[in-house]
């Protein structure tokens, strides 16, 4: 098994029927995987065969993440200072499992451990890579019983087709040699029949003789062909038996025997467990591995009986497990296995345990408090089953009901001189846009859909128009005919309403314009905003264009300063039903209105954001309707004297 022969160079003709050394790393990190170990000691013998076969494990360990808390090297020659400072060494460390890569003879001086420190062996379990099946039994197995609870990987033992049967049945009278008999008779009553592991030796020298067996066939059948004229073989290799070594391949019913391109079989291996009953050590099997085989390593957990000192499987690790919810952090300068464990952040999640990294939520989840499993995040809007939802429901249709009474009480007062004296039209007008606005809160709550948001804005916005441009209109007929009265004006010709509702017509017009605009080039669309907080997305309406927004309600401001600017200018004209005053107080309300929810609209988020455009809808349009109307409402009912025509 020594890998010096994996020279193919220098040994170019060394064949093995037993698998090679560096085979079994795969079995000792397939099984350290298996239990989770990933803070190992290790110790190795002062030979050249063990000592480099340690150094390439502790490589192909470190691939898998495994580490070695260190590495003792035990020299040829003992002594007690040295035996002394390796049970200090292990006594210090905290690594539960120890490899032992030695020779069969430092491993009864390792078993020294168990009289000079009980508990060191107490906690330990060893995994064993010497084929300790090749020694009696009865002989070393006594003296080990620091091994108890601990794992051998041993080379599989294959059986022998009939050979129990030809050794009970051979008529052993018959040999000439009557001494060999007796001796052979000994050595196999100590050795074989009274214990199954008598396949280890036999196995192998069998397979070696059946290999050389098949070759020689081979070889000789060629030859026999070469010399009636075949022409299929080489000079170079038609009675070389290396050529025919490499292509042998046995089969048989529990094993597949072919050599690699090192020389070797793969082989399989068998894994034991040392169990210690009234001080003897025996061997049970409790796994095996087969590097061939779909599942390569099985182990019957439930057939181990580990040292007295663990009531449960071992654990070997440098920290504990990082649970859930948690990520590894390594720090520079430590073993890769020894690291801390950090929570991981809002919008994270780690699933498994000792995760490398936090995942990152999708963008419509969010991380649950255990930070190990993504939820959906709740849709939330502005929606009628909510609390500020059903006040702003409930103020909007109350509004609309008092303009809707306002609007049937000038129709009533049609006649009245304070209704005729205001423009009635523009207030027919007026009162209805803002019974519409009203109406227009109705959009901005409940489930946003593709109708709604292509209508809210733009309908709002132009019905506010409609209203900006009415008080425009009735400050300009108040100026006009206010200076119509003066000889020689000609501006006589404009007294009246058609100028006022020409006014309006125009100003809707260029809104209309702009609207339309805005939905054909960038309609509005339902949104989902997953930013806005941790557990829930809002659904809302994306206007589409910011652009378009922007020129919108400049083109409303522009006509609302326009009309205060007139509002303000005509506020002292000697008029008894000069609403002037009343227009100019109106659009101080709604550019303060306005100017407080830019920023309060800026810095709210989801449903919030919502319900302050549409209080301020309301508040502005609500203070419209009081500033302009409350005054007429009053004199339609306690000042008749003046709302009555002379005769």
């Amino acid at each position: 098994m020594d890998p010096v022969f994996n020279d193919r160079t220098l040994f170019p003709s060394v064949y093995r029927t037993v698998p090679n050394e560096y085979l079994k790393f795969e079995v000792i990190v397939q099984l350290l995987i298996h239990f989770k170990w990933k803070w190992v000691g290790i110790i190795s013998s002062d030979d050249i065969s063990n000592h480099k076969a340690s150094l390439e494990l502790i490589k192909e360990m470190k691939n898998w993440g495994i580490c070695v808390e260190y590495h003792i090297v035990i020299p040829v020659f003992l002594n007690n200072i040295i035996i002394n400072k390796n049970i200090k060494l292990i006594e210090q460390s905290t690594s539960t499992v120890v490899i032992l890569y030695v020779t069969l003879l430092l491993i009864t001086h390792i078993a020294l451990l168990r009289d000079r420190s009980k508990s060191i062996v107490m906690g330990k379990v060893f995994v064993v890579s010497v084929a300790l099946n090749a020694i009696d039994d009865s002989i070393y197995l006594q003296s080990l019983l620091t091994l108890n609870g601990s794992l051998l990987i041993s080379v599989h033992n294959g059986e022998i087709p009939g050979f129990d049967n030809y050794l009970s049945h051979k008529d052993w009278g018959r040999m000439p040699d009557k001494n060999f008999v007796e001796n052979f008779k000994m050595f196999l009553k100590e050795k074989f029949w009274e214990n199954s592991n008598y396949n280890y030796k036999t196995y192998f020298i069998y397979n070696t003789v059946h290999i050389l067996a098949q070759a020689l066939h081979q070889m000789h059948l060629d030859r026999a062909l070469f010399n009636h004229g075949s022409k299929d073989l080489t000079e170079e290799s038609k009675y070389k038996l290396n050529h025919y070594l490499k292509k042998v391949h046995l089969k048989s019913f529990s094993d597949e025997i072919f050599f690699n391109e090192q020389g070797s079989v793969s082989g399989k291996f068998d894994i034991f467990n040392f169990i210690e009953s009234k001080q003897l050590l025996t061997k049970v099997p409790v796994g095996s591995f087969v590097p061939f085989a779909a599942l390569k390593l099985f182990i019957n957990e439930s057939a181990i009986v580990w040292n007295p000192y663990f009531n449960k499987t071992p654990v070997s690790l440098c920290n504990d497990i990082c649970p859930t919810g948690y990520r590894k952090a390594l720090e520079k300068g430590k073993f890769p296995c020894c690291y801390d464990c950090i929570r991981c952040s809002e919008g994270e999640i780690a699933s498994s345990p000792d995760a490398e990294h936090c995942l990152q939520c999708p963008e419509d989840h969010w991380s649950n408090p255990s930070r190990d499993f993504c939820l959906r995040k709740a849709v939330d809007f502005l929606s009628y089953g909510n609390c500020l939802g059903m006040v702003l429901a409930t103020a909007a249709l109350l509004f609309s009901v008092c303009t809707g009474a306002v609007l049937w009480l000038f129709i009533k007062n049609r006649s009245s001189q304070i209704v005729k004296a205001n423009n009635r039209n523009l207030s027919y007008i007026l009162l209805v846009s803002l019974f519409l606005s009203f109406c227009c809160c109705f959009l901005f709550i409940g489930r946003p859909v593709p109708i709604t948001c292509i209508l809210r804005q733009t309908a709002f916005l132009f019905l506010y128009t409609v209203a900006i441009s009415s008080l425009l209109g009735k400050t300009l007929t108040v100026i006009i005919a206010f200076h119509a009265t003066k000889p020689g004006t000609r501006l006589r010709k404009f007294v009246g309403s058609r100028v006022s509702i020409s006014l309006v017509l125009l100003c809707s017009l260029g809104k209309l314009a702009i609207c339309s605009t805005w939905l054909i080039w960038a309609t509005p669309f339902v949104a989902l905003g997953t930013k806005t907080t941790q557990q829930t997305m809002t659904l809302w309406c994306n206007e589409g264009s910011i652009a378009a927004f922007c020129v919108a309600v400049s083109y409303t401001a522009v006509l609302a300063l326009l009309s205060f600017i007139v509002a303000f200018m005509a506020r002292k004209l000697p008029d008894r039903y000069n609403e002037a005053q009343h227009i100019t107080f109106s659009m101080l309300v709604f550019f303060s209105v306005w100017v407080s929810f830019i920023p309060t609209y800026l810095s709210t988020k989801g449903k919030y954001m919502v319900a302050v455009e549409t209080f301020a809808i309301l508040a502005s349009t609500a203070g419209l309707l009081s500033c302009v109307f409350v005054p007429k409402c009053y004199s339609i009912f306690f000042k008749v004297n003046l709302n009555t025509e002379k005769r």
